[in-house]
């Protein structure tokens, strides 16, 4: 039985490739920085939980689905 490949399955594959392609040169330069870095700014160390917080939200935000029961009427005490 022959597999069906559908453009979305090729895009999807291209973008795994370019992210992880992105994320290694994001690795390399964050390494070549602190092999060559004396001191780590503070303002850098305070704004990291929220630039990763962001990051989460951006990239988790692109899969998130529309609930099951949009659209539904809701009343308060009814079991769904």
């Amino acid at each position: 039985r022959p597999e069906v490949v559908t453009d979305l399955d090729r895009r999807n594959v291209r973008n795994a490739y370019v992210g992880a392609g992105l994320a290694l040169v994001a690795a390399a330069g964050l390494l070549v920085w602190f092999s060559i870095a004396d001191v780590v700014p503070g303002e850098l160390v305070s704004f990291t939980p929220h630039l990763t917080t962001l990051l989460v939200l951006a990239l988790a935000s692109q899969r998130l689905r529309m609930p099951a029961a949009n659209g539904m009427l809701y009343r308060r005490g009814e079991a769904s």
